[in-house]
């Protein structure tokens, strides 16, 4: 169970598991082993049509359980498509708290996901007690940290990376691994091409 009042009560916390060019990013860890070392029990949310490498990297890092949503391309992101179904699997699941990387995939999609659900988000935390639902985050220029509280039936937060030590349980755990389609949705968007950026040195 979770309490927004403060009562520290934890149970399973939603995840996002972001891949970045066909690999689990190192971030993931870190979000896994602030939800262990709160006594929660950590439930992945992975795009990805292979779940068995992330099983094998996370299950050190105290992975309970794998949500894998096949039926899209992770090379070809689609916020729209993304927010829609996870949207739909955090209100399946009544996570009481999801919490994601702020990478610029995190920073985009879980907004968009909030605002999908109605729910608080906090983005950009440099510490979250996941506990007392109590997120710090830089603000006006890091001039000063926020303690922010959040309250509801579902809170939901962005953690920088690096902010949280990654450490490896021992034993590892078994994840369990359910399937999910992706739903059928009419877009209003999509991705057509992927073409990266050429960075520039200004002309002084």
């Amino acid at each position: 169970e979770h309490s927004v009042d403060g009562v520290q009560m934890m149970t399973q916390v939603g995840v996002y598991i972001e891949i970045q060019d066909g690999k689990v990013k190192a971030a993931n860890a870190e979000l896994l082993t602030l939800i262990h070392q709160a006594g929660g029990e950590a439930v992945g949310i992975v795009f990805t049509e292979e779940a068995s490498p992330v099983v094998a990297l996370l299950a050190d890092f105290g992975l309970v359980r794998l949500i894998q949503v096949t039926g899209t391309a992770e090379e070809k992101y689609n916020s729209e498509r993304y927010a829609m179904q996870l949207a739909q699997i955090i209100q399946n699941e009544n996570f009481p708290l999801v919490i994601a990387t702020e990478s610029a995939r995190g920073k985009d999609l879980l907004p968009r996901v909030a605002a999908i659900i109605d729910a608080p988000l906090v983005t950009d935390c440099t510490a979250i007690n996941l506990a007392e639902g109590v997120a710090t985050k830089p603000m006006y220029s890091s001039k000063i940290d926020a303690q922010i509280h959040l309250a509801g039936s579902l809170c939901m937060y962005t953690l920088r990376a690096n902010a949280v030590a990654a450490e490896k349980i021992d034993p590892p755990s078994t994840p369990e691994v359910t399937t999910v389609n992706a739903s059928a949705a009419t877009l209003r968007s999509e991705i057509r091409e992927l073409v990266a950026g050429v960075a520039k040195q200004i002309d002084l």
